[in-house]
């Protein structure tokens, strides 16, 4: 997500409904279902983000009104970018799990000129664009990657994408086109 003020000295906050309070250890939060099934958040962007679990009690008393009698959500996670920057880029990896089962660590992967960023999960990559409308070429050293989403391109529009050893590469061009949402999904290599 991208959050954007037309100043500085704007709180930029991504908010997520949870079943229970999350126990948040730097940057994981984990929050159980009443049935135990786990909820594992890490906060991947902005750097430094703040994360803080809050309770029915803790909500706002409008707010708190305002929520439905049988409503299953009963917390809150917020994500904060510290600093109250005026653009702020949230990237959050929300894994569902058994309980007692440890989740996958993610990793944020950022191409060396810095335009793309994106989350490395179980040899899964995603990549984005840092800029809107930004750029459509990408070179990044990275192993692991089995599969591969792209997002942010030009939709219906043709990539040449090349794995060569453990560096991924795309530019315009070539056999693999995106779909109407403007991504580019690569099952196996």
């Amino acid at each position: 997500d991208r959050a954007e003020t037309l100043s500085a000295n704007r709180f930029k906050r991504f908010w997520l409904q949870l079943p229970a309070a999350a126990n948040i250890v730097g940057n994981r939060a984990l929050s159980q279902t009443p049935r135990g099934q786990n909820l594992h958040i890490t906060s991947l962007l902005p750097d430094g983000a703040v994360l803080r679990s809050i309770t029915g009690d803790d909500f706002d008393p409008e707010i708190a009104r305002k929520i439905a009698r049988d409503e299953p959500m009963h917390a809150r996670l917020s994500i904060t970018a510290p600093g109250n920057p005026q653009t702020a880029r949230f990237l959050t990896v929300l894994q569902g799990s058994d309980g007692g089962l440890t989740p996958a660590t993610p990793q944020r992967v950022t191409s060396p000129d810095q335009a793309w960023q994106g989350a490395l999960l179980d040899g899964t990559l995603v990549l984005f664009p840092r800029a809107l409308n930004g750029s459509e070429t990408f070179s990044l050293n990275i192993g692991g990657v089995q599969s591969l989403i792209v997002t942010g391109l030009r939709p219906h529009a043709a990539y040449t994408l090349t794995k060569n050893g453990d560096t991924l590469s795309l530019a315009p061009g070539g056999a693999r086109t995106t779909d109407a949402g403007g991504v580019l999904f690569i099952e196996t290599f």
